[in-house]
């Protein structure tokens, strides 16, 4: 095998064997799962990692259908400033040729063996090549963090998030050259639900955040603390990825909670959270000891 150049005349090209980087002929969103003694490594590094785990497997295969090499996007791209959390995120990938979802599934098999033990891959499912990319489809994601705080403090700090319209925090700012580093916006306007739940004697926060800031960022802004940096102390894990939901509109195929009648999460799959419960009632009610603010 050789490489072509410019000044080649004599070229037979029933020899050529074309290799196709670009084009994109199925689209794949797939589950896949970070693990916690990673959590610091940043989504660059896992990019990278599963282009060449795609192409040893497709090596291994001897395939013809391999991934559009800049079409791998994770969900939590959207997370703005520092995403030093574990679990749960999604993958986009698109592929070059049509090919069988048997052939998918012979292909992440494969995939599964070229990737780190600790990096899980999961449930996959076709998606429109003309629909929205994965980062436009990112509304919530669902994090857990461990505080070390007493009960009852964090319960009335509860109790004043939701008696409050506005509670300032500082976020990056992502600009230029001469942008900002930093600037004060209202918290609460990227939190759908935030919520306590009691493991033993440890207390961990569950939220449902919106893109841009870490779980830390919220964890300070509900304990009125100016930095986040002491609760990184004990890594965020994140549960799930959910997509935009219209609670103003009945929806037979996405079901509303039975206690709080709030619309069930839907994943980045189209996988329901729960059957019949959305997150903080779930927690309620396997818990049996949840506080929740919003």
């Amino acid at each position: 095998m050789k490489y072509l150049r410019a000044a080649d005349t004599d070229i037979d090209i029933t020899t050529l064997r074309p290799v196709d980087q670009h084009s994109q002929a199925a689209r794949l969103r797939i589950r896949i799962s970070k693990p916690e003694e990673l959590r610091f490594v940043g989504n660059d590094h896992w990019r990278f990692a599963l282009r060449r785990a795609f192409y040893r497997a497709q090596a291994d295969l001897n395939a013809e259908h391999g991934i559009a090499k800049r079409s791998i996007r994770f969900a939590s791209d959207e997370v703005k400033y520092r995403d030093w959390s574990h679990g749960t995120d999604y993958v986009e990938i698109a592929l070059t040729r049509p090919t069988t979802d048997d052939d998918i599934g012979a292909l992440l098999n494969r995939v599964r063996h070229h990737t780190d033990e600790r990096f899980g891959i999961g449930e996959w499912k076709r998606h429109p090549l003309t629909a929205v990319g994965i980062r436009s489809d990112v509304h919530t994601i669902f994090y857990e963090v461990e505080i070390d705080e007493d009960h009852d403090h964090v319960a009335n700090r509860l109790h004043w998030w939701n008696t409050q319209k506005t509670v300032d925090t500082r976020l990056a700012v992502q600009g230029g050259y001469f942008a900002p580093n930093s600037e004060t916006v209202n918290a609460k306007d990227y939190v759908d639900q935030l919520w306590l739940i009691r493991r033993g004697h440890r207390l961990h926060l569950r939220m449902l955040v919106r893109p841009r800031p870490n779980p830390y960022n919220i964890v300070a802004a509900l304990l009125g603390k100016p930095s986040w940096f002491p609760y990184a102390k004990h890594p965020a894990r994140r549960l799930d990825i959910f997509v935009p939901v219209d609670d103003r509109q009945q929806d037979f195929l996405h079901p509303s909670c039975e206690h709080c009648q709030r619309r069930i999460p839907v994943n980045i799959l189209d996988v329901p959270h729960h059957p019949r419960l959305c997150p903080p009632c779930q927690d309620t009610q396997e818990t049996a000891h949840a506080v929740t603010a919003g």
